[in-house]
């Protein structure tokens, strides 16, 4: 009994096919090679809510519910004692006054606003402050703190203050912090969120990407480049998941400031 012969056609097509995938792969993966080669590149994986507990890598650090952390209350610390936290934990000689009648500023962002290295007197919210006389100003920038984590500080512990004036300081990386649920520099969890729709909603440990995604950010180099060119154009354009991001995180610190006034 003689054999099924294949068609001609069907075997040049698939030899065709074989060729092609083989053109493809060759090419990704001297590319994939040559980009690890560049630290930029390197595979730095998304960090999901989940995998990893509170390691605290600051003494002056402690965990906060609702903002991932704030300095410990009531310490000195720094080289020679150069920042002091009150008892709400925020960088401040005094305690922070919820009273109405008392004109006030509130500063939310980062290790900027904080004063990082500078002494209280030197750190550009006091240098406001002794502008602004009769004005107090309050200092809510914690270090390593993303623009949802502003967000939050303003809600739950600036707003209530009563300020006459809210400023949220920040600076490109603090939009990319906005991605992340964990902070290994600091080493505590922060709040992330994602969109549903138009609105904001807290990640939780479902949101972590499938199987193949998850690889890709995990150890493809070209999968990091693509989420860098994907950023970059976001800097310029209101394109992509970034962008999306935290300008709704920003629409909500209006909202919040307009509700409160």
């Amino acid at each position: 009994m003689r054999g099924v012969q294949t068609p001609a056609w069907i075997a040049s097509w698939g030899k065709n096919l074989l060729l092609a995938m083989v053109a493809v792969r060759l090419p990704a993966a001297a590319m994939e090679v040559a980009l690890r080669c560049l630290p930029k590149f390197r595979p730095l994986p998304r960090i999901f809510p989940g995998p990893f507990g509170n390691h605290p890598q600051n003494s002056y650090l402690t965990e906060d519910a609702v903002i991932g952390w704030r300095l410990k209350p009531n310490r000195r610390f720094g080289r020679g004692g150069i920042y002091r936290s009150n008892s709400q934990g925020f960088r401040s000689e005094r305690e922070f006054d919820p009273s109405p009648q008392i004109p006030k500023v509130a500063l939310a962002g980062d290790s900027f606003t904080f004063g990082m290295g500078v002494s209280g007197g030197a750190a550009f919210g006091s240098l406001l402050e002794q502008m602004l006389r009769g004005t107090a100003v309050y200092h809510l920038g914690i270090p390593g703190f993303g623009l949802d984590q502003m967000w939050l500080t303003l809600r739950h512990y600036g707003l209530p203050l009563h300020p006459r004036l809210a400023i949220v300081v920040f600076i490109s990386g603090d939009l990319t912090r906005s991605e992340e649920a964990y902070r290994p520099r600091e080493g505590f969890n922060k709040p992330a969120f994602k969109l549903l729709g138009s609105e904001l909603a807290p990640m939780t440990i479902e949101d972590r990407p499938a199987v193949i995604s998850g690889f890709l950010d995990k150890y493809s180099a070209m999968w990091r480049m693509g989420r860098l060119a994907s950023r970059a154009v976001s800097h310029h354009f209101p394109l992509g998941e970034w962008w999306r991001l935290n300008a709704a995180i920003l629409d909500r610190i209006r909202w919040n400031v307009q509700r409160a006034a």
